[in-house]
Protein backbone atom coordinates (compact mmCIF):
# COMPACT_ATOMS: atom_id res chain seq x y z
CA UNK A 1 0.00 0.00 0.00
CA UNK A 2 3.26 2.47 0.80
CA UNK A 3 4.71 1.54 -2.46
CA UNK A 4 1.81 2.75 -4.26
CA UNK A 5 0.82 5.68 -3.01
CA UNK A 6 4.66 6.62 -3.07
CA UNK A 7 4.29 5.87 -6.86
CA UNK A 8 0.80 7.64 -7.22
CA UNK A 9 2.47 10.77 -5.45
CA UNK A 10 5.45 10.29 -8.43
CA UNK A 11 3.07 10.50 -11.06
CA UNK A 12 1.70 13.76 -9.62
CA UNK A 13 4.73 15.08 -8.90
CA UNK A 14 6.42 14.45 -11.86
CA UNK A 15 3.56 16.18 -14.34
CA UNK A 16 3.27 19.55 -15.93
CA UNK A 17 2.14 22.35 -13.88
CA UNK A 18 -0.84 22.79 -15.59
CA UNK A 19 -1.94 19.08 -14.86
CA UNK A 20 -1.12 19.51 -11.28
CA UNK A 21 -3.35 22.83 -10.55
CA UNK A 22 -6.20 21.25 -12.63
CA UNK A 23 -5.51 17.88 -10.07
CA UNK A 24 -5.47 20.25 -7.25
CA UNK A 25 -8.73 21.37 -8.36
CA UNK A 26 -10.19 18.14 -8.41
CA UNK A 27 -9.17 16.80 -4.81
CA UNK A 28 -10.72 19.96 -3.80
CA UNK A 29 -14.13 19.30 -5.07
CA UNK A 30 -13.77 15.73 -3.85
CA UNK A 31 -13.01 16.44 -0.63
CA UNK A 32 -15.75 19.36 -0.09
CA UNK A 33 -18.16 16.80 -1.63
CA UNK A 34 -16.47 13.89 0.84
CA UNK A 35 -16.60 15.51 4.55
CA UNK A 36 -18.94 18.02 3.61
CA UNK A 37 -21.51 14.54 3.61
CA UNK A 38 -19.74 13.34 6.43
CA UNK A 39 -19.76 16.86 8.27
CA UNK A 40 -24.03 16.38 7.55
CA UNK A 41 -23.79 12.81 8.85
CA UNK A 42 -21.70 14.03 12.29
CA UNK A 43 -24.60 17.08 12.41
CA UNK A 44 -27.57 14.38 12.78
CA UNK A 45 -26.85 13.57 16.19
CA UNK A 46 -25.53 16.07 17.43
CA UNK A 47 -28.23 18.62 17.01
CA UNK A 48 -30.58 16.00 16.37
CA UNK A 49 -32.23 16.93 13.29
CA UNK A 50 -32.59 13.75 10.39
CA UNK A 51 -30.75 14.18 7.03
CA UNK A 52 -33.92 15.41 5.66
CA UNK A 53 -34.04 17.77 7.64
CA UNK A 54 -30.28 19.03 7.46
CA UNK A 55 -30.63 18.43 3.25
CA UNK A 56 -33.84 20.60 3.28
CA UNK A 57 -32.49 23.49 5.52
CA UNK A 58 -29.05 23.81 3.40
CA UNK A 59 -31.80 23.79 0.09
CA UNK A 60 -33.37 26.35 1.19
CA UNK A 61 -30.89 28.66 2.86
CA UNK A 62 -32.10 27.62 6.45
CA UNK A 63 -28.96 27.07 8.34
CA UNK A 64 -28.53 30.54 8.99
CA UNK A 65 -31.89 30.75 11.56
CA UNK A 66 -29.84 28.36 13.75
CA UNK A 67 -26.98 30.20 14.90
CA UNK A 68 -24.63 27.34 16.33
CA UNK A 69 -25.77 24.82 13.20
CA UNK A 70 -25.01 27.73 10.81
CA UNK A 71 -21.41 28.34 12.62
CA UNK A 72 -20.97 24.37 12.91
CA UNK A 73 -21.58 23.72 8.61
CA UNK A 74 -19.35 27.15 8.24
CA UNK A 75 -16.52 25.37 10.46
CA UNK A 76 -16.84 21.97 8.83
CA UNK A 77 -16.91 23.58 4.98
CA UNK A 78 -13.66 25.92 5.88
CA UNK A 79 -12.13 22.48 7.02
CA UNK A 80 -13.17 20.49 4.09
CA UNK A 81 -13.01 22.95 1.44
CA UNK A 82 -9.11 24.00 1.87
CA UNK A 83 -7.86 22.88 4.66
CA UNK A 84 -7.77 19.08 4.20
CA UNK A 85 -7.32 19.04 0.72
CA UNK A 86 -4.52 21.74 1.42
CA UNK A 87 -3.05 18.83 3.36
CA UNK A 88 -3.17 16.07 1.33
CA UNK A 89 -2.03 17.77 -1.95
CA UNK A 90 1.03 18.79 0.15
CA UNK A 91 2.40 15.23 0.51
CA UNK A 92 1.17 14.16 -2.61
CA UNK A 93 2.56 16.61 -4.81
CA UNK A 94 5.57 17.84 -3.07
CA UNK A 95 9.18 16.51 -2.22
CA UNK A 96 9.92 16.69 1.61
CA UNK A 97 12.20 20.16 1.53
CA UNK A 98 8.73 21.51 -0.87
CA UNK A 99 5.75 21.16 1.80
CA UNK A 100 4.96 24.16 3.55
CA UNK A 101 4.71 21.94 6.56
CA UNK A 102 7.83 21.04 8.50
CA UNK A 103 10.07 23.57 6.72
CA UNK A 104 13.20 23.89 7.90
CA UNK A 105 12.93 28.16 8.16
CA UNK A 106 12.08 28.78 11.85
CA UNK A 107 9.73 31.49 13.37
CA UNK A 108 11.25 34.55 15.08
CA UNK A 109 9.89 36.61 17.71
CA UNK A 110 11.19 40.22 16.01
CA UNK A 111 9.26 39.46 12.74
CA UNK A 112 6.38 38.47 14.40
CA UNK A 113 6.05 41.53 16.10
CA UNK A 114 6.41 43.82 13.13
CA UNK A 115 3.74 41.86 11.63
CA UNK A 116 1.53 42.73 14.48
CA UNK A 117 1.89 46.30 14.48
CA UNK A 118 1.28 46.01 9.88
CA UNK A 119 -1.88 44.23 10.46
CA UNK A 120 -3.11 46.69 13.49
CA UNK A 121 -1.59 50.03 11.14
CA UNK A 122 -3.42 48.42 8.17
CA UNK A 123 -6.90 48.99 9.33
CA UNK A 124 -7.24 52.56 8.16
CA UNK A 125 -5.75 51.08 4.70
CA UNK A 126 -8.06 48.64 4.52
CA UNK A 127 -10.77 51.03 4.88
CA UNK A 128 -9.79 53.63 2.33
CA UNK A 129 -9.48 50.40 0.15
CA UNK A 130 -12.80 49.67 0.69
CA UNK A 131 -14.25 53.12 -0.09
CA UNK A 132 -12.49 52.93 -3.01
CA UNK A 133 -13.98 49.43 -3.86
CA UNK A 134 -17.71 50.97 -3.57
CA UNK A 135 -17.00 53.56 -5.94
CA UNK A 136 -16.23 51.32 -8.29
CA UNK A 137 -19.59 51.99 -11.31
CA UNK A 138 -20.91 48.85 -13.13
CA UNK A 139 -23.86 48.60 -15.23
CA UNK A 140 -26.66 49.16 -13.18
CA UNK A 141 -28.23 45.23 -13.60
CA UNK A 142 -25.23 43.89 -12.70
CA UNK A 143 -24.30 46.66 -9.73
CA UNK A 144 -27.67 45.38 -7.90
CA UNK A 145 -27.05 41.85 -8.29
CA UNK A 146 -23.72 42.53 -6.43
CA UNK A 147 -25.24 44.43 -3.89
CA UNK A 148 -27.82 41.63 -3.29
CA UNK A 149 -24.61 39.51 -2.87
CA UNK A 150 -23.43 42.03 -1.03
CA UNK A 151 -26.17 42.64 1.24
CA UNK A 152 -26.72 38.79 1.82
CA UNK A 153 -22.94 37.95 2.87
CA UNK A 154 -23.47 40.95 5.35
CA UNK A 155 -26.07 39.39 7.14
CA UNK A 156 -24.06 36.43 7.04
CA UNK A 157 -21.44 37.71 8.72
CA UNK A 158 -23.24 39.65 11.00
CA UNK A 159 -24.98 35.92 12.31
CA UNK A 160 -21.32 34.52 12.56
CA UNK A 161 -20.36 37.08 14.35
CA UNK A 162 -23.50 37.14 16.64
CA UNK A 163 -22.71 36.85 20.48
CA UNK A 164 -22.34 38.39 23.61
CA UNK A 165 -20.33 35.77 26.04
CA UNK A 166 -16.52 34.97 26.65
CA UNK A 167 -17.66 31.88 25.40
CA UNK A 168 -19.38 32.97 22.33
CA UNK A 169 -16.09 35.26 21.26
CA UNK A 170 -13.73 32.27 21.31
CA UNK A 171 -16.02 30.06 19.56
CA UNK A 172 -15.79 33.20 16.68
CA UNK A 173 -12.57 33.19 16.79
CA UNK A 174 -12.04 29.89 16.15
CA UNK A 175 -14.46 29.38 13.62
CA UNK A 176 -14.38 33.25 12.21
CA UNK A 177 -10.17 34.02 12.48
CA UNK A 178 -8.45 30.43 13.14
CA UNK A 179 -9.72 28.34 10.56
CA UNK A 180 -9.72 30.39 7.57
CA UNK A 181 -6.17 31.64 8.45
CA UNK A 182 -4.80 27.86 8.55
CA UNK A 183 -7.27 26.76 5.50
CA UNK A 184 -6.64 29.87 3.20
CA UNK A 185 -3.17 30.01 3.47
CA UNK A 186 -2.20 26.63 2.84
CA UNK A 187 -4.00 26.10 0.21
CA UNK A 188 -3.65 29.24 -1.64
CA UNK A 189 -0.30 30.13 -0.63
CA UNK A 190 1.10 26.68 0.47
CA UNK A 191 -0.16 25.05 -2.96
CA UNK A 192 -1.58 26.96 -5.74
CA UNK A 193 0.99 29.92 -5.08
CA UNK A 194 3.64 26.89 -5.80
CA UNK A 195 2.25 25.60 -8.72
CA UNK A 196 1.50 28.72 -10.23
CA UNK A 197 5.06 29.69 -9.86
CA UNK A 198 6.05 26.34 -11.49
CA UNK A 199 3.37 27.44 -14.43
CA UNK A 200 4.41 30.81 -15.35
CA UNK A 201 8.40 30.54 -13.93
CA UNK A 202 7.60 34.34 -12.44
CA UNK A 203 7.23 34.73 -8.36
CA UNK A 204 5.54 37.72 -8.58
CA UNK A 205 2.64 36.31 -10.93
CA UNK A 206 2.39 33.68 -9.20
CA UNK A 207 1.62 35.64 -6.00
CA UNK A 208 -0.79 38.28 -8.09
CA UNK A 209 -2.78 35.30 -9.49
CA UNK A 210 -3.00 33.21 -6.13
CA UNK A 211 -4.21 36.48 -4.40
CA UNK A 212 -6.86 37.31 -7.13
CA UNK A 213 -8.05 33.79 -6.81
CA UNK A 214 -7.89 34.71 -2.72
CA UNK A 215 -9.97 37.69 -3.22
CA UNK A 216 -12.43 35.96 -5.73
CA UNK A 217 -13.25 32.85 -3.93
CA UNK A 218 -15.09 34.93 -1.01
CA UNK A 219 -17.33 35.91 -3.74
CA UNK A 220 -17.72 39.48 -2.87
CA UNK A 221 -17.43 42.31 -5.24
CA UNK A 222 -16.91 45.21 -2.65
CA UNK A 223 -14.35 43.39 -0.81
CA UNK A 224 -12.46 42.75 -4.11
CA UNK A 225 -9.42 45.01 -3.66
CA UNK A 226 -8.62 44.95 0.26
CA UNK A 227 -8.54 41.30 -0.14
CA UNK A 228 -6.23 41.29 -2.78
CA UNK A 229 -4.03 43.55 -1.23
CA UNK A 230 -3.59 41.41 1.80
CA UNK A 231 -3.43 37.90 -0.44
CA UNK A 232 -0.23 40.26 -2.21
CA UNK A 233 1.01 40.70 1.36
CA UNK A 234 0.40 37.61 2.80
CA UNK A 235 2.20 36.06 -0.69
CA UNK A 236 5.12 37.92 -0.50
CA UNK A 237 5.48 37.01 3.64
CA UNK A 238 5.66 33.60 2.33
CA UNK A 239 7.92 34.06 -0.16
CA UNK A 240 10.22 36.18 2.03
CA UNK A 241 10.07 34.09 5.27
CA UNK A 242 10.18 30.51 3.74
CA UNK A 243 7.50 30.02 6.52
CA UNK A 244 3.71 29.38 5.81
CA UNK A 245 3.05 30.35 9.70
CA UNK A 246 4.12 34.01 8.80
CA UNK A 247 1.01 34.54 6.62
CA UNK A 248 -1.46 31.72 8.87
CA UNK A 249 -0.45 34.23 11.54
CA UNK A 250 -0.97 37.61 10.00
CA UNK A 251 -4.11 36.08 8.50
CA UNK A 252 -5.43 35.54 11.57
CA UNK A 253 -4.50 38.66 13.17
CA UNK A 254 -6.55 40.85 10.51
CA UNK A 255 -9.79 38.13 11.40
CA UNK A 256 -9.19 38.25 15.05
CA UNK A 257 -8.81 42.06 15.24
CA UNK A 258 -12.26 42.11 13.21
CA UNK A 259 -13.94 40.24 15.70
CA UNK A 260 -12.23 41.98 18.75
CA UNK A 261 -13.96 44.80 17.86
CA UNK A 262 -17.11 43.84 16.61
CA UNK A 263 -17.72 42.63 19.91
CA UNK A 264 -16.71 45.04 21.86
CA UNK A 265 -18.76 47.51 19.70
CA UNK A 266 -21.61 45.31 19.91
CA UNK A 267 -21.63 44.90 23.48
CA UNK A 268 -20.94 48.29 24.35
CA UNK A 269 -17.69 47.36 26.16
CA UNK A 270 -15.49 50.28 23.77
CA UNK A 271 -16.46 52.86 21.79
CA UNK A 272 -13.99 53.27 18.74
CA UNK A 273 -12.65 56.51 18.70
CA UNK A 274 -15.01 58.90 16.26
CA UNK A 275 -12.09 59.21 13.53
CA UNK A 276 -12.31 55.29 13.57
CA UNK A 277 -16.33 54.95 13.84
CA UNK A 278 -17.32 56.75 10.91
CA UNK A 279 -15.16 56.35 7.69
CA UNK A 280 -15.83 59.55 6.66
CA UNK A 281 -13.85 61.28 9.28
CA UNK A 282 -10.70 59.65 9.20
CA UNK A 283 -8.74 62.47 7.75
CA UNK A 284 -5.80 61.95 4.72
CA UNK A 285 -3.20 62.23 7.62
CA UNK A 286 -4.23 58.87 9.44
CA UNK A 287 -4.26 57.27 6.10
CA UNK A 288 -1.03 58.75 5.44
CA UNK A 289 0.53 57.69 9.15
CA UNK A 290 -0.37 54.19 8.38
CA UNK A 291 0.64 54.25 4.65
CA UNK A 292 4.27 55.26 5.83
CA UNK A 293 4.41 53.07 8.79
CA UNK A 294 3.75 49.99 6.73
CA UNK A 295 5.87 50.81 4.23
CA UNK A 296 8.79 51.26 6.55
CA UNK A 297 8.01 47.95 8.39
CA UNK A 298 7.57 46.07 5.26
CA UNK A 299 11.22 47.17 4.23
CA UNK A 300 12.45 46.39 7.48
CA UNK A 301 10.96 43.28 7.58
CA UNK A 302 12.67 42.16 3.88
CA UNK A 303 15.85 43.64 4.83
CA UNK A 304 16.64 42.53 8.48
CA UNK A 305 14.47 39.03 8.83
CA UNK A 306 12.92 37.56 5.71
CA UNK A 307 15.98 36.76 3.75
CA UNK A 308 15.58 33.63 2.65
CA UNK A 309 12.54 33.18 0.61
CA UNK A 310 10.36 30.19 0.70
CA UNK A 311 11.58 26.40 -1.69
CA UNK A 312 9.51 27.41 -4.73
CA UNK A 313 12.36 26.71 -6.97
CA UNK A 314 12.62 22.90 -6.96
Amino acid sequence: MNNQFLSVSEIFRDASAPARFFFVVFITISCFLIFGFISIILAMPIFGLSFLEINNLIKDSGLSADTTLFKYFQATQSISLFIVPALILNYLLFNPPQRFINNHNRLQLKPLFIIIIIMVFSLPIIDILSQFNSMIKLPSQVEDKLMQFENEASDLTDKLLSGSSSFELLVNIFIIALIPALGEEFMFRGIIQKILHEWQKNIHLAIIFSAVLFSAIHMQFYGFIPRFILGLFFGYLYYWGGNIWLPVIAHFLNNFIAILIHYLTSNNLYELPAFLSNSEKISGMVYSLSAIVISILIIVLRKNYLKHPALLRQ
